[in-house]
């Protein structure tokens, strides 16, 4: 008995003292074709990182200046993706993320793309159709993740939660789906299904979406921008991070050194603002509204940041609470009287978010109301 009670105690302390999740470990998954995963010239200035920027391997090479290993973290020092692959987006995410964040916060990606495919390749039932008929060039590259790019992105991922937290994707493709309108649904599909697979909830993990070069620029595909700005109406925590202003290479259609670095500031930038405190606001009912006995009335917030969970009240008593977007309830056969409406949530640092609270007033049907013949008359003299 005694010793069966030690190996329990031996197992026991084998399990905690295991690697755990690290809430202080940021985690995006880096997704898309050749501009995501860098078609620039590394430069010196881009060779020197912060080590709390760290890159997961999804792909194991050990050719080129870099090494990769499937599945182990190391220094984000570019290329992030396979052994020749160039500077990209994610190196400026991570780099700009890191130097705003406070110093207890380490930041991961984890990055599959692969240049010149089409969303379908992303596509977790029909990959293989789209496989089959890819040029040669990009099947050798395909074969670098398995011959899965998705089935690679959900492995690497769920052993990245291990040592982190996912709090959002960045996505860059959609050169080779110029002006196809039903890229924006094909978005959510490969979005939705890395939500389900990687068991997140969707209002606390964002969908940035980069433009492509644009045609201002020379962009041989900014046509697709158009498309693009389509995202947020069928993603509902979705982002388009501008590509305005940005430079493009002589190929018009990837953007240079400087344009990369420029642009993973602006994800980083949006997403430094979603990890900021939300701001909640009542957008119904709206200061003065007025409502009939017994009311219904629809309580109803935006959000500036992505939420777990909102919560309304009508002064200290909860009235119910929505933990997807768009955040609201309705609140039936509510009687007279004034009422003191507000939504509350918890920030990513734990702290409590209120909205501004909104006055309402309920008052009787006019049928119920005393009447001018109802009041009482005035005794002759």
């Amino acid at each position: 008995m005694s010793r069966l009670y030690t190996i329990f105690i031996f197992l026991m302390f084998i399990s905690f003292s295991g690697k755990t999740q690290d809430p202080n470990f940021h985690i995006y998954l880096c997704i898309g074709q050749s501009n995501m995963e860098g078609s620039a010239a590394i430069e010196t200035q881009d060779m020197t990182v912060d080590p709390r920027f760290q890159v997961m391997g999804a792909v194991n090479c050990t050719a080129g200046s870099r090494s990769f290993t499937i599945g182990e973290w190391s220094d984000a020092i570019p290329p992030l993706f396979r052994c020749y692959t160039r500077l990209g987006p994610a190196d400026y995410f991570g780099r700009t993320m890191v130097a705003n964040l406070p110093a207890t916060i380490k930041v991961g990606i984890v990055p599959v793309a692969i240049g010149g495919c089409d969303i379908a390749l992303f596509d977790k039932v029909n990959y293989a159709s789209y496989t089959a008929t890819a040029p040669g060039w990009m099947q050798n590259a395909i074969k670098e993740y398995g011959g899965n790019p998705y089935g690679r992105l959900v492995e690497v991922a769920k052993i990245a939660q291990k040592s982190g937290v996912i709090k959002g994707i960045l996505y860059h493709q959609g050169e080779t789906n110029t002006g196809q309108a039903d890229w924006p649904m094909k978005l959510k599909n490969l979005y939705d299904n890395l939500i389900k697979d990687l068991n997140l909830n969707p209002a606390y993990v964002p969908l940035l979406v980069g433009e492509v070069v644009t045609t201002e620029a020379g962009g041989c595909c900014g046509a697709h921008n158009e498309i693009i700005a389509n995202v947020p109406d069928v993603i509902l925590n979705s982002y388009i991070i501008s590509a305005k202003g940005l430079a493009a290479q002589d190929d018009h259609a990837h953007f240079t050194s400087a344009a990369y670095r420029t642009f993973g500031e602006r994800y980083a930038k949006k997403m430094l603002s979603l990890l900021a405190p939300p701001k909640l606001t009542l957008t119904s009912p709206v200061p003065g509204d007025s409502f009939v006995a017994p009311a219904r009335i629809k309580i109803q917030v935006k959000t500036d940041g992505a939420v777990k969970e909102v919560q309304f009240y009508n002064d200290s008593v909860l009235l119910g609470s929505d933990t997807s977007l768009p955040y609201g309830i309705t609140w039936k056969k509510v009687s007279t009287g004034t009422y003191k409406i507000t939504a509350k949530t918890i920030s990513h640092s734990g702290d409590p978010v209120t909205s501004e609270a909104v006055m309402v007033t309920v008052s009787d049907p006019v049928d119920k109301q005393p009447s001018d013949s109802r009041r009482r008359k005035p005794k002759k003299k």
